[in-house]
């Protein structure tokens, strides 16, 4: 993340892009999109030029023209310029410092660097004085840090959501009006939700826009196979699972993915499920639960993994609920090898529209 002149843009990464964000209706500008690179994991500001890295560190002037490439062989999970050098910050927590006056050529400053004040550090922002980053677990809420070139920590703030990847503070002015609440309801627990069933078309790398099914939706417990690459292994539910752990209290509003590990080998107990979370008091009706599997480019949208498909929750109450997306099963011998294989899941009322909480993403891959 980086503010400049108060306005807020965020770096994608899973693909070359940056954008300007809305912090209030979330509206993305798209400001950088380089199809010459694959992704962006940081970004920084110089005050005239973007500064992100993939492999190299690309520049670009505030419009997002390509400005120039420097050789740069660093693992960087976040970056900021302080005003008189380029700050990055690895995955083992490490702080570096560099020179780019000299540019394309490089200097670290070594006598600069110092450790974050935790290894699961992610993502750098600096606010005129100190430096600011987020925790990344996956178990348990990470903290937030701010910290000064010693490493030493001057603030620390728990993380409203798992994963944290990045931090930054800006003037906001917040709108008045109150929402209205949505209505309290007698929750109806179900074995399952229901979804609304579609034919089972090939899929496609772009799924675009599609109009959702209109059939009216049976009660079915999500239990079918995606079609994926020639690599990507049929599940097919033949062993147990590792009981799964208890579900965590229900600290916000979105959907929260889970599977047993996230690299998984012949024999392996596999299967994914997606954690509703509602810390209350409202109660949700008519929600729609999107579960999405991105092998390489091609979506398969559960609980049929086609071209597109939802969960239909007539009731989202106080409390954890648990959705089974993929039954336990072991995973089979010869399936080859893949990695940065996406789950996605979030939430949206009944029109599609409007997301309803956070959403969440898991990352996983096989080999054998």
């Amino acid at each position: 993340m980086e503010v400049v002149g108060n306005e807020l843009y965020v770096a994608e990464a899973f693909a070359p892009r940056l954008y300007k964000v809305d912090p209030l209706t979330g509206d993305l500008d798209v400001i950088i999109d380089d199809w010459s690179l694959y992704y962006f994991y940081d970004v920084a500001f110089d005050g005239t030029h973007f500064y992100v890295t993939e492999w190299n560190l690309n520049k670009y002037d505030i419009d997002g023209n390509k400005i120039g490439t420097a050789s740069f062989d660093e693992d960087v999970m976040g970056s900021a310029y302080d005003g008189t050098y380029y700050w990055t910050l690895n995955d083992a927590g490490e702080m570096k410092c560099w020179d780019l006056a000299t540019w394309p050529d490089l200097t670290e400053i070594t006598g600069n660097a110092f450790s974050a004040p935790s290894a699961n550090c992610r993502g750098l922002w600096f606010d005129g004085s100190f430096f600011w980053t987020a925790e990344s677990l996956d178990s348990s809420l990470g903290q937030i840090y701010q910290f000064n070139y010693d490493g030493e920590v001057l603030q620390q703030l728990l993380e409203p959501a798992f994963s944290g990847w990045g931090v930054c503070k800006m003037d906001v002015t917040l709108p008045t009006a109150t929402p209205t609440p949505p209505p309290t309801v007698t929750f109806t627990p179900t074995t399952s939700p229901t979804h609304s069933p579609t034919s089972t078309p090939t899929p496609v790398t772009s799924p675009g826009t599609p109009t959702p099914p209109t059939a009216t939706p049976d009660t079915v417990t999500p239990s079918s196979t995606p079609t994926a690459p020639d690599e990507t292994p049929t599940f097919v539910p033949t062993g147990t699972a590792a009981p799964p752990t208890a579900t965590p209290l229900c600290e916000y509003l979105g959907a929260r993915l889970w599977m047993p590990a996230k690299y998984f080998s012949a024999g392996d107990s596999c299967a994914c499920r997606v954690e509703l979370c509602n810390p209350g008091p409202g109660v949700y009706p008519d929600i729609r639960l999107f579960v999405i599997l991105d092998v390489y480019g091609d979506y398969f949208f559960a609980p049929t993994f086609t071209e597109f498909n939802y969960y239909e929750v007539e009731e989202l109450t106080t409390g954890p609920h648990e959705i089974e997306v993929l039954s336990p099963f072991s995973w089979p011998e010869g399936a080859g090898s893949a990695g940065n294989i996406v789950w996605y899941a979030g939430m949206s009322d009944s029109t599609m529209n409007h997301l309803l909480g956070q959403m969440d993403m898991w990352i996983f891959g096989w080999g054998d």
